[in-house]
């Protein structure tokens, strides 16, 4: 039997980390007398992943919790709240590694094992004074096990804390029992510029490898209510091939990623195993001149998807004779969504055909493939019977 997903609701109090996470949160006095000092830690190492913010005024805490996880293997996060240690200088990156190595002390840990988080006020130093004396007192057991004070002790504009959880089976056929996972975040209406004044932790009690911590294997190893679908760009191109120039055409949300997230994906999409992601374009057809530049950003492939998934499934060696082709093109999206399996049929042949604007009315419409050369047209290597 499959182990149903516990979707009923939680008010905020009752939330609990999952099992083997403990916090500490306090008033160090950063700024006031609300808490503003939190550390969530495990007992023994837990495979991590973090994405963080692209902006380049990134404060030293970013720039340390980068090196920090890039082993995929953290013990605690600490979050200093209405400080963001940004725009401090040497003094700042000195002082987050010093809390870094005053937490790690206090757990049994290396300092590389810590992630430094904070938010607030910028052009500040943290008043290492209180907060070497709050880190000279700090030791486990840490007594908090609820997620609300944690969220609570990361607010700083926040009107109310967010916290959120769900129990899930940690594999599709719910073999190895649920799984716990919490979440709490603040700032998350203040994404922009690039997350840089957003924070947002994930726990779980789940036996997960590092190398599983990617969407695509968060997907694939994830409940039957979880699926994903995959644009034609995303399995084509990468945020490479953006830049080179920089080719609007392929500017369309979400962005185009990394080398190893292309190969993720195509890895994901070709297995005969696949049943979870499937074919969306996500696209329209923005007419040209629409912009103060005369581009027209978006990636429209109506009409020529299957031909570039076609192309896609063989840059990825697979065959497009491959049943993971069909199912990805046609069968796991109405499976999902409970749909009835279509029957209208098309067909497809190994042969170049040039693809070129399209003049419509409204305007032109510049197909995604040949929008990236120079004389407006491109060429496929599968086409439609």
């Amino acid at each position: 039997m499959t182990a149903p997903e516990d979707r009923s609701e939680e008010t905020a109090a009752d939330i609990e980390l999952p099992r083997g996470f403990t916090a500490h949160v306090a008033n160090v006095g950063i700024k006031d007398a609300t808490d503003d000092f939190v550390v969530i830690s495990t007992e023994v190492p837990c495979a991590a992943a973090a994405v963080f913010t692209r902006s380049r005024f990134a404060g030293p805490s970013v720039e340390l919790s980068r090196r920090h996880v890039a082993d995929g293997s953290l013990r605690a996060v600490v979050v200093v709240s209405k400080n963001a240690n940004v725009a401090t200088g040497e003094a700042g990156r000195a002082d987050a590694e010093e809390l870094a190595a005053g937490v790690a002390g206090a757990i049994g840990a290396d300092p590389s094992d810590v992630l430094v988080a904070s938010t607030g006020v910028i052009g500040r130093r943290y008043p290492m004074d209180r907060v070497r004396s709050h880190l000279a007192r700090l030791a486990t057991p840490f007594p908090i096990t609820s997620a609300l004070p944690v969220a609570t002790a990361m607010m700083t504009t926040d009107t109310h804390p967010k916290v959120a959880a769900r129990t899930v089976p940690t594999r599709s056929d719910g073999v190895g029992g649920p799984a716990r996972v919490v979440g709490v975040a603040k700032g998350v209406g203040m994404i922009e510029p690039d997350m840089a004044t957003m924070l947002a932790f994930v726990f779980t009690d789940a036996e997960v490898a590092p190398d599983v911590l990617d969407a695509a294997d968060f997907v694939a190893l994830g409940p039957p209510t979880l699926a994903a679908t995959i644009t034609p760009q995303h399995l084509l191109y990468t945020v490479g091939h953006m830049l080179q120039g920089f080719k609007y055409h392929l500017y369309c949300l979400p962005l185009l990623k990394y080398e190893d997230d292309r190969a993720a994906l195509r890895a994901a999409v070709i297995s005969d195993k696949n049943t979870k992601f499937f074919a969306g374009t996500d696209s329209a057809p923005h007419v040209q001149k629409v912009t103060p530049c005369g581009c027209a950003a978006g990636c429209y492939t109506g009409g020529i998807a299957p031909q570039l998934y076609a192309q896609a499934f063989e840059r990825a060696g697979a065959e497009v004779s491959d049943s993971a082709f069909k199912n990805f093109l046609c069968l796991n999206g109405p499976a999902f969504y409970g749909l009835p399996v279509p029957v209208e049929t098309f067909k497809m042949q190994n042969k170049s055909v040039e693809i070129c604007i399209e003049n419509f009315p409204a305007g032109s419409v510049v197909p995604l493939p040949a929008g990236l050369e120079n004389t407006g047209k491109a060429e496929l290597y599968w086409s439609l019977v």
